[in-house]
């Protein structure tokens, strides 16, 4: 079995192609994989920085705490957005 038959079991065709280039342009799996994570770890690590600043900005604004059905219609539209 070859680095790319095993990759294709994890991966979507398109994400595989793109892996497959990156190791035609003179990387090597693991170098284009390890960038894909590092990619990852700093958007999760963004995201966490905007929900961090959010909740800080939300919780300067309220006065009082907020009810279980304002909660969730925030979190709707958080998940709407593509924040959470």
């Amino acid at each position: 079995m070859t680095h790319a038959q095993k990759f294709s079991v994890s991966m979507p065709p398109d994400a595989l192609q793109w892996v497959q280039e990156r190791v035609a342009e003179g990387g090597s799996v693991s170098a284009v994989l390890t960038a894909l994570v590092r990619e990852a770890q700093a958007a999760e690590e963004s995201r966490a920085v905007r929900l961090a600043a959010f909740d800080a900005l939300l919780a300067e604004l309220l006065d009082e705490p907020l009810r279980a059905e304002e909660l969730q219609a925030g979190e709707d539209e958080l998940r709407t957005l593509g924040v959470l």
